[in-house]
């Protein structure tokens, strides 16, 4: 035994040997400060707006002689004036240091040139009740305003800048006008303004929903058919142009409600395209109307109804004395077809009878009782 171990020292050297390697196997591991790979590696950061202009400076000197800023004048009637005495001349003492005196309102507001002429757009609110507006130009100047037209639907107006006869001449700067049905939600958008005459006041934001791409816009509240961004659109650049990155005017901001703070209106160009032709020939417009409340055709009313699949524009009231009840509509009924176009949605049937003048018949196809029908209805001008 001792001649094959190799003896008692061998014995002693194996035996020191695993208790080595015990006392190692037991040692604790060693620590490191490497992360955990639990979780995985977070992936590149990607940059949300990667079209989004760094500026908008070259935007606003652009636009800036473009820029009309309008002093709108209206004596206020009413209130606690009407508890005064008569006045008696100008040199009345009373009514010349009582604070209750005949006032007069002034309102800010922003127009757009839109040729050298002195043809401008604004809003119909900048302009209100006043009997005298003014307009300051970018370099200063101040020259009158005459009306030339108002669209209560769309709530623009068309203006005249009466250009002096005489002394040193004006040359106005038109602004170039863009196309407002190349917009897209999530697309920038700037509203500009020139509230005191001074410099521009510019809001950015982006595009929430395009307005409608053609047609008339319907009488308020028809938001769907203006631009809604949350650009912040208030009294220091309503009536002033709604502009894309690229500095072309795609809008007038408008106000349709005070109550709106958190979404802004305009009125896309394309839209004022249609009507400024009539707004500068008879100074407004007047649309025709079938004389109904039109409401959206889906699927389930379609299968309902036995039409197959959606479409035209589906009568929800009819308005007593109006086109459609003299034309036999009812309630229920769906309108395929007027003056032989398809109505593809319900939106489509007040565009198309805008477009119309009043007096005229046109031929109308209904779905009633899981048929066609033809029915003859004369438009009618549509009430303001």
């Amino acid at each position: 035994m001792q001649g094959i171990l190799g003896g008692p020292r061998v014995a002693l050297i194996l035996a020191a040997g695993l208790g080595v390697a015990a006392c190692r196997a037991r040692r604790p591991e060693k620590q490191t400060n490497e992360a955990p790979t639990l979780l995985p590696r977070p992936a590149p950061v990607k940059i949300l707006y990667p079209t989004a202009p760094g500026s908008f400076v070259r935007v606003s000197a652009r636009l800036r002689p473009s820029l009309v800023n309008l002093h709108a004048r209206a004596a206020v009637s009413g209130g606690p004036a009407t508890a005064l005495p008569p006045r008696r001349g100008a040199d009345d003492p009373f009514f010349a240091a009582s604070p209750m005196r005949e006032r007069v309102a002034r309102s800010l507001g922003t127009a757009l040139i839109l040729d050298r002429k002195g043809y401008a757009l604004t809003a119909l609110s900048v302009l209100g009740q006043a009997a005298q507006v003014l307009a300051r130009l970018h370099d200063g100047r101040v020259l009158k305003v005459k009306l030339v037209g108002r669209d209560v639907d769309t709530g623009v107006a068309v203006l005249r800048l009466v250009l002096p006869a005489t002394g040193k001449p004006v040359v106005l700067t038109p602004a170039r006008l863009g196309d407002s049905s190349q917009l897209r939600p999530g697309d920038w958008v700037v509203a500009v303004g020139d509230p005191f005459g001074t410099a521009p006041y510019l809001s950015a934001g982006l595009v929430g929903s395009p307005g409608a791409a053609r047609g008339l816009t319907l009488a308020r509240p028809g938001y769907f058919s203006f631009i809604s961004t949350d650009a912040r659109i208030n009294v220091a650049n309503v009536g002033g142009p709604l502009v894309n990155a690229a500095g072309e005017v795609v809008g007038i901001n408008v106000m349709l409600d005070d109550r709106q703070r958190a979404m802004g209106f305009a009125v896309p160009i394309n839209m004022i395209r249609d009507v400024l032709p009539t707004l500068l020939r008879d100074g407004q417009v007047t649309r025709s109307w079938v004389g109904i409340y039109a409401r959206p055709v889906t699927r389930a009313l379609a299968t309902r109804l036995g039409m197959g699949k959606p479409r035209g524009a589906l009568v929800g009231e009819v308005i007593p004395g109006g086109p459609g009840a003299r034309a036999g509509l009812r309630p229920g009924d769906v309108i395929l077809e007027f003056d032989g176009k398809r109505v593809v949605r319900h939106q489509d049937l007040a565009f198309a009878a805008a477009r119309e003048p009043s007096g005229k018949t046109v031929q109308v196809k209904i779905w009633r009782h899981r048929r066609e029908h033809l029915l003859s209805l004369e438009l009618q001008r549509k009430p303001q």
